[in-house]
């Protein structure tokens, strides 16, 4: 990433998190997937959430850049989307 500010903040968004192996995390408006990446690479699993098609084309484009396989992508809006009961 080029703007080592946003990196700053990004590590500091993942670390305040406290995302730890074998978790699995919701990443809701994930975009292109900027918190997404960085929280693939410490978590077992993350869904990835966005209401824009387009933004999940990216998201999964810069996925299989980074050649990561433990992130699923959906396009729906938040509101419509279905959580497991705990």
């Amino acid at each position: 990433m080029s703007n080592p500010g946003l990196s700053a903040t990004i590590d500091a968004v993942v670390a305040e998190a406290g995302v730890e192996h074998g978790m699995t995390v919701l990443d809701m408006g994930c975009g292109s997937g900027q918190l997404t990446i960085p929280i693939a690479r410490r978590a077992a699993r993350v869904v990835a959430v966005d209401v824009s098609g387009t933004m999940i084309d990216l998201l999964n484009a810069n996925l299989r850049r980074e050649q990561l396989v433990n992130v699923s992508s959906l396009t729906t809006a938040l509101e419509r989307l279905a959580l497991p009961s705990s």
